[in-house]
């Protein structure tokens, strides 16, 4: 049973809005939900898109948006409509569990986009890595960008192609092995990593790579794994 909406019109203050799993379609998001003018986080996750409703790239205040797990209906990077810099505020989409297989060049036009959500990449998303506000990509379940590059030579890949454009970044691939280029390589939960001397006049210096593997032994469990990281520089002299 399809979910009918009402006029959004006398909600003008909403900042929040969760829909998901509604069963709803394209005709089912009222044009006037551009009307919520202070809207900033929108799930329409589980539903029935065949496209990104047309409406919603007018949220222009909008920075979470999920439109995850839509992939019955297919919805892949040919439709994600060319005026989506409409959602010029957005930093967090979603688009998990979609038949997207390379990121469209509209996405491109997000530029306050810090987080992009994706499980089913096979094409390489450097292209597009040298955004300046992207801050991670999460190719978590895409096995066959993997398979097609390798996880090692894609990491690299990324390392690169963000490096001139961000302080701080994430790039979560699948994989079960650290590259070996991480010369420094423990168990435990801390490593100590010494630095060269005169480490702020060397231009050969760009910063420093983290890696860990993590799992999940239950397949069933759904559940987000976040792995949280700290450095702490100490000075010697």
């Amino acid at each position: 049973m399809t979910l009918v909406l009402p006029s959004f019109s006398g909600l003008s203050s909403l900042t929040r809005l969760i829909l998901r799993d509604c069963n709803l379609g394209e005709r089912h998001i009222p044009s006037d939900i551009s009307c919520l003018s202070t809207l900033t986080n929108l799930d329409l996750s589980g539903n029935n898109f065949i496209s990104i409703p047309a409406p919603l790239t007018r949220l222009s205040k909008l920075l979470f948006l999920r439109l995850s797990n839509c992939s019955m209906c297919n919805l892949g990077e040919g439709d994600i409509p060319s005026d989506i810099s409409g959602l010029s505020s957005l930093t967090d989409l979603d688009l998990s569990g979609n038949n997207i297989v390379s990121i469209p060049a509209s996405l491109t036009r997000l530029s306050k986009l810090e987080y992009l959500g994706l499980s089913k990449l096979f094409a390489s998303p450097s292209k597009v890595c040298n955004l300046q506000g992207w801050a991670c990509i999460s190719a978590l379940n895409c096995y066959g960008l993997a398979e097609n590059i390798g996880a090692s030579t894609l990491l690299k890949t990324h390392l690169k192609a963000f490096t001139n454009s961000r302080n701080v970044f994430d790039v979560i691939i699948p994989g079960s092995e650290m590259p070996e280029w991480f010369n420094q390589q423990r168990r435990e939960s801390s490593i100590e990593i010494p630095l060269p001397p005169n480490i702020q006049n060397d231009s050969r210096w760009i910063g420093v790579a983290s890696c860990c593997n993590f799992s999940n032994d239950d397949a069933s469990n759904n559940k987000i794994v976040y792995c949280k990281a700290a450095i702490h520089c100490r000075n010697s002299g």
